[in-house]
Parts: C-alpha cells; structure tokens; sequence
C-alpha cells in the first residue's frame, strides 16, 4: 500500500513536466484509483445504511 501511495506523489510531483501537452500515466492512475475507492467507501457507508436492520 505503502508503494503505491508513494507512486502517486512522485506522480504528482512530475505532473508539472506533463502539464504542456502530455498525459502522465501514473497521476491518472492514482486520480482513478483514489476515485474508484472513495466511491467503494461511498457504496459500503449506503450498504450498511440500507441494510434491514436484524
């Protein structure tokens, strides 16, 4: 988990070098991930807050 995140803020620092023209791989893919998993996070807080109480 660790690597990854470190990933992404070296992808992020290297986003100025992209910014004329070019699309950096590894920010897109820590933009999407970290999307992706705040819309996990979104689904599981519905899921438990719909659930049918027992």
């Amino acid at each position: 988990m660790s690597v990854a995140l470190r990933d992404c803020s070296r992808g992020a620092n290297q986003q100025q070098q992209y910014d004329d023209g070019y699309r950096n791989p590894v920010s897109d893919h820590c933009r999407q991930s970290a999307v992706s998993s705040s819309i996990d996070r979104t689904r599981a807080t519905l899921t438990i807050a719909t659930a049918p109480p027992r």
